[in-house]
């Protein structure tokens, strides 16, 4: 039976401690930010070569342009210059248990040279094994699995219990799920990894207490009127999560006597939204949708169920839908979003 890590956490915590049975390598950082990017573990050799890993817990399509980007920023900047020798080239390492095709192709026409290494863990006589092989070469190391990371380990076949990892989470968000149960967390992570992975243009970005989804302005920040999605807390303090959409909803309009009036006819708005479930993040639970259209959160204009939405995007977006669930709700965020980011 094949085993994986229950979330990519878990994953770069076994790695972090095993740094030098598995790699040789020497620990130096782990979540290293830097201009607003954030890299999993910097390591160095003992020649003093600095080594970039990135770490993902199941298979991912865009792992050569985080190294790329990475790479950009840490040539840059030359963290740790007292310890390491920048004029040896940096090493750039993904790990992960598989690698799509796509991979492959970004990596034969990168300039930079970035290794795969695939992993698989497994179970022998009581005991669990951490296999590491270089993809290029074949090469293989393993070491045991100790008894304090058991507990993190779900077999594949409880595939559907394992945290999404498009890549790893900012702590303002962690901040606002960890005191959730697993399946709830597990699905906050999956809207995140549908929402990070819609397009390329699509950024995240951490703040103090919340968390931002929308298209990049400058290095730093995100367009205000690109937004899509936002998680907030459900009270100042109470580190429990909100999901914030932008959604279409029937504008009001001044008419030619600048009287505001509800036209019958397709007028779209997009303004933010709560998306609720009656029961804080269980899945299966009835929804609502609350919008804002004043400045603040913490009163609501309006609110629809479900079903009620169902019509209103309708008779707003000129084709028939009947909502089930939140995942075509953030499929109408996504779809708006799409259409008003910048080409």
């Amino acid at each position: 039976m094949s085993w994986q890590f229950d979330c990519e956490l878990s994953l770069e915590d076994f790695f972090w401690e095993n740094l030098k049975s598995l790699l040789n390598l020497t620990q130096l950082d782990r979540q290293h930010r830097i201009n607003n990017q954030v890299v999993d573990i910097l390591a160095i050799s003992p020649n003093q070569q600095i080594v970039l890993l990135e770490l993902k817990n199941t298979e991912d399509r865009y792992v050569v342009q985080q190294l790329t980007r990475y790479y950009k920023v840490l040539s840059g900047e030359k963290p740790f210059s007292n310890q390491v020798d920048y004029s040896l080239p940096i090493r750039l390492i993904a790990i992960a248990p598989t690698f799509h095709a796509h991979n492959f192709i970004d990596q034969e026409f990168n300039s930079l040279k970035v290794e795969f290494f695939v992993f698989t863990i497994f179970q022998r006589e009581k005991k669990f094994w951490f296999e590491l092989t270089q993809v290029d070469t074949n090469w293989m190391r393993d070491c045991e699995i100790p008894s304090s990371f058991h507990q993190r380990l779900v077999s594949k076949r409880q595939k559907s219990k394992v945290l999404p990892t498009t890549s790893k989470p900012p702590a303002s968000l962690w901040k606002l799920i960890t005191t959730l149960s697993q399946p709830q967390q597990f699905y906050i992570l999956e809207v995140r990894d549908k929402i990070l992975s819609f397009d390329s243009r699509m950024i995240e970005l951490g703040r103090t207490t919340s968390t931002c989804y929308g298209q990049r302005k400058g290095d730093n920040d995100i367009y205000k009127t690109r937004l899509c999605a936002e998680f907030i807390p459900i009270f100042p303090g109470e580190y429990r999560p909100r999901l914030m959409l932008v959604l279409p909803y029937p504008k009001k309009e001044k008419d030619e006597f600048r009287r505001l009036r509800y036209k019958q006819e397709r007028v779209k708005g997009l303004a933010w939204a709560e998306v609720r479930h009656n029961q804080v993040w269980e899945a299966e639970t009835a929804i609502d949708i609350f919008f804002y259209l004043g400045k603040g959160r913490s009163a609501y204009s309006f609110h629809y169920s479900l079903q009620q939405y169902s019509q209103v995007c309708s008779h707003l977006l000129g084709r028939a839908y009947e909502f089930k669930s939140l995942w075509e709700i953030l499929d109408i965020a996504l779809s708006q979003w799409q259409e008003n980011a910048v080409k």
